[in-house]
């Protein structure tokens, strides 16, 4: 967890393990959030990679870390600007 937070902060990509339940009832409580997030991404332990730069990059550097150290982690999906994309489209 440490090797995959420093590679993604290079990046300039923050990352967070969020709570189920309130991630749930946050994105309810948000009218922008999309709805398909709730249903595609957060389903048990659950981390978040937050992108302030280019839109790509959090999905970039994530990819390039499960590649480089053969993870076990999963990319299931991305938002941006409210819409939910799921694995295929995100072409990285």
């Amino acid at each position: 967890m440490t090797e995959l937070r420093r590679a993604l902060r290079e990046a300039g990509v923050e990352y967070r393990v969020i709570n189920r339940e309130y991630a749930l009832r946050s994105l309810a409580a948000d009218e922008r959030a999309a709805p398909a997030v709730n249903r595609i991404v957060i389903d048990g332990p659950t981390g978040v990679a937050f992108g302030y730069g280019e839109p790509t990059e959090p999905a970039k550097a994530l990819s390039g870390f499960i590649r480089s150290t053969r993870s076990a982690l999963t990319i299931l999906g991305s938002e941006m600007d409210g819409r939910a994309y799921p694995v295929p489209t995100l072409n990285v």
